[in-house]
């Protein structure tokens, strides 16, 4: 029961962050996110599972960094190097 409630937090925290990704494609990338969740909804093997929720988070964790970008802005600067920030913490 824990792991569903993570990946539904997860989940609505993706979608919410993905609002604010800088794309003209935004609303694609957003069914696509959507689908993803869909195809792995049944899942019942706990390794993949795990590997499910890693890769959500590392995509939450770059979504999140896109999301603090200045859109008005001329340059961006992103590092997706999460690694390095794991480090720090």
């Amino acid at each position: 029961m824990a792991q569903k409630t993570l990946v539904l937090s997860l989940y609505r925290r993706i979608l919410k962050n993905a609002k604010f990704y800088p794309s003209i494609k935004k609303e694609e990338i957003i069914l696509g996110i959507k689908e993803e969740f869909r195809m792995h909804k049944d899942v019942e093997d706990e390794k993949t599972i795990s590997q499910c929720i890693e890769g959500a988070q590392i995509g939450l964790k770059q979504l999140e960094r896109y999301a603090k970008l200045d859109t008005k802005s001329d340059t961006w600067s992103i590092d997706l190097n999460y690694e390095k920030d794991e480090k720090k913490t």
